[in-house]
């Protein structure tokens, strides 16, 4: 079993070190040292190589600088769970590609999420689109607008893939705050544009009677969950085209969809 593994492994490294002079009262404890230093290390080394992955052969990229080197080591090394470590992988990319864009709490906040948090918040993520004033605006920049929909009674999301319990936590974590909407206004006589993967839908506020709101009530993302959905899939959700359709439809817009272009 694991327990088992682990005591062999610290095992042979203590006779290793008696076999080269070390005293037997002093090398158990360098050799847990030294094991728990390996591990640290292939974790750090799996989020590196992730992130070889992640980076275009050819393009241009900045070598992140020492303070960000120092966090990242700090947070990644003490990551067990294969799914977030690859989400560290994700950052380095991500911050060799833009430097600056991830903070020493983001990781932080990061190291300490189970597998399970990490999925419900990349599913939150597909559950989320971006406001747009034209079809081709940049996304970098922009924050994301978690469009979640509420299930009758109100205790989960999207037909139960998002548990209002699971949405605490995310909340208790700093990622996003459950209290909080996102108010679009919408001109009359104008436009926008909401991105999802599978299309963008183009609302238009053709009334005569000013100036109209939709809100997005379920939550909002906090710097840190900003921060954290750069290396998420947004608008990937199949079902979030329909959903916002049919809202946008049921506000009085006039709304049609258009081929995702961004």
């Amino acid at each position: 079993n694991a327990a088992k593994i682990v005591s062999d492994g610290i095992g042979e490294i203590a006779s290793t070190l008696v076999d080269a002079g070390t005293p037997p009262q002093y090398a158990a404890a360098q050799a847990y040292e030294i094991y728990r230093g390996a591990q640290k290390l292939s974790h750090v080394e799996e989020a590196v190589c992730d992130a070889e992955r992640f980076l275009d052969d050819g393009g241009q990229y900045e070598m992140p600088k020492r303070e960000f080197v120092d966090d990242f080591m700090a947070a990644a090394e003490n990551v067990n769970d294969r799914d977030v470590l690859l989400m560290f992988g994700r950052i380095l990319a991500g911050e060799m590609e833009s430097p600056g864009s991830f903070s020493k709490r983001t990781m932080d906040v990061l190291s300490k999420m189970d597998r399970t948090e990490a999925e419900v918040f990349q599913k939150v993520c597909g559950f989320s689109t971006y406001a747009l004033l034209t079809p081709g605006d940049c996304l970098d920049g922009i924050s994301p607008i978690i469009a979640l929909k509420s299930d009758d009674g109100y205790h989960s999301y999207n037909n139960g893939k998002v548990t209002i319990d699971e949405m605490s936590i995310l909340n208790a974590i700093g990622i996003l705050d459950t209290t909080l909407c996102t108010t679009v206004k919408v001109p009359q006589g104008e436009r926008r544009f909401f991105y999802t993967a599978h299309g963008i839908i183009s609302v238009a506020n053709d009334g005569d009677s000013g100036e109209k709101e939709t809100e997005f009530r379920s939550s909002v993302l906090l710097p840190t969950g900003i921060e954290l959905a750069r290396i998420c899939s947004i608008g990937s959700d199949p079902e979030l085209r329909g959903f916002l359709t049919g809202k946008f439809e049921s506000e009085g817009f006039a709304v049609s969809v258009e081929p995702t272009k961004v």
